[in-house]
């Protein structure tokens, strides 16, 4: 859940200028546009987590789940479950807890059954985390019921699901005693997430902040990448001068850590330390909280269901590859498009090639954890890949996105990205 480089190759059109280009041919997450603001402020806004009774804005959702299990007190041998299908950013902040991961399985399309969740609930047992993969719900009513059941907490994790409601029409985030989000899988922001209390009496967390500078920060940060992919090009004139400088900063034999693209998430290798462990919870910048106040999320919503829509249609006949959910129902608002694909490590190679962004959720699970805890787990793990969807994909990026995943999958050369916007080599965020 925390934001990371990307892979720093030369990519499509022309130099930009200010001396970097974008990892990626198209973006990845959500870049600022002038079309990303709700310009009609009084206008109701579909229903998302911040429906919920007590938000608590956070540095990262894996931040909020962290103060969460602070906030429970938990002992040396209290057990938190987790899906067997998660990334490493779900099981350190339960290590950090000095707690023990306990494992549930998870059915062919990521869904919860109840009944699994019960068989997996031991004595010492005090919380189950349960995720909404890919913006896709969870049976949150069932699965609440057996925590009241058990007398444990259900901790809602929608860093997946930022927007929607649930069968009940209750928005996502407001079933589970507490819950955790990521606005910026969402929202054209670099960091951001959500602490969400619904029936727990948790008090306020006590949170530091990063200042004027950290808000500063942010904003460069998301100017710089919406410039990268041609958006706002209005301020390239304004900033640019400053990102060059940054840029040949990077470059000198000072500049410390090597070229970074894209903001991403990443999960650490198996066995390795916890790639996160020095950063601690803290308030979102106010930044990024003004952005997200200010988002239009009724253009979010509608565009991520149609271009999600788009490539299920797209992707309806592959060779050796499906759509993880070729039917998006009502509520659902998407934060990917999961597609399941056999032979994942040609198709892997192929997608770097050509620089087409795609994230791989839980591609490497815990060391920790017995490989044979969960086969639908295990077989989603390697074979996922989630394509973005996200409402700034402009329509030439999300038709080019969906005919060369199809001709890749397919086992045909793709054609080159050549009608994507100026991009630049060498970025990073300011530090």
């Amino acid at each position: 859940m925390t934001e990371r480089a990307g892979n720093g190759a030369s990519g499509p059109g022309s130099p930009g200028g200010y001396g970097t280009t974008a990892s990626y041919a198209i973006p990845k997450w959500p870049v600022l546009s002038g079309a990303s603001f709700r310009w009609r402020p009084f206008t109701p806004r579909p229903s998302s987590v911040l429906d919920g009774r007590e938000i608590h804005p956070v540095n990262l959702a894996r931040g909020a789940l962290e103060t969460i299990l602070e906030l429970l007190r938990l002992k040396p041998g209290d057990q938190v479950l987790l899906p067997a299908y998660h990334c490493l950013s779900m099981l350190h902040p339960v290590l950090r807890a000095n707690a023990v991961p306990a494992f549930y399985g998870i059915g062919p399309d990521t869904r919860i059954d109840p009944d699994e969740l019960r068989r997996c609930i031991g004595a010492r047992t005090r919380a189950v985390v349960a995720p909404h993969f890919f913006g896709f719900h969870q049976p949150m009513a069932a699965l609440r019921s057996v925590c009241d059941e058990y007398g444990i907490i259900l901790i809602e994790d929608c860093a997946h699901a930022y927007f929607g409601s649930l069968g009940d029409n209750r928005p996502v985030g407001s079933t589970g005693h507490f819950a955790i989000a990521s606005p910026w899988k969402f929202l054209p922001v670099m960091e951001g997430g959500e602490l969400i209390v619904n029936d727990y009496p948790a008090g306020n967390p006590d949170l530091p902040s990063t200042g004027i500078r950290g808000d500063a920060k942010e904003l460069l940060n998301m100017v710089e990448r919406s410039l990268q992919y041609g958006r706002l090009r209005a301020l390239g004139g304004l900033f640019g001068p400053l990102f060059g400088l940054a840029a040949r900063r990077r470059a000198s034999p000072a500049g410390g850590a090597s070229p970074a693209g894209d903001a991403a998430p990443v999960s650490a290798a198996p066995g390795r330390a916890d790639p996160d462990s020095e950063i601690r919870p803290r308030r979102m910048t106010r930044t990024a909280r003004l952005i997200i106040r200010h988002s239009n999320f009724r253009r979010a919503v509608e565009r991520r269901r149609a271009h999600y829509r788009r490539l299920a249609e797209a992707w309806q006949d592959l060779q050796g590859a499906w759509p993880l959910h070729d039917v998006l129902p009502d509520g659902v608002v998407p934060q990917c498009f999961p597609l399941v694909v056999l032979h994942h490590q040609a198709v892997t190679r192929a997608l770097k090639a050509v620089r087409v962004p795609v994230v791989r959720f839980a591609e490497h699970p815990w060391e920790g954890m017995d490989p044979d805890t969960c086969g639908n787990a295990a077989f989603l793990s390697c074979r996922t890949f989630q394509f973005p969807c996200h409402q700034e994909l402009t329509a030439d990026e999300l038709e080019w996105l969906a005919e060369t995943v199809k001709r890749i999958v397919n086992g045909t050369a793709p054609d080159p990205p050549t009608h994507i916007g100026p991009t630049w080599t060498n970025r990073r965020p300011f530090q």
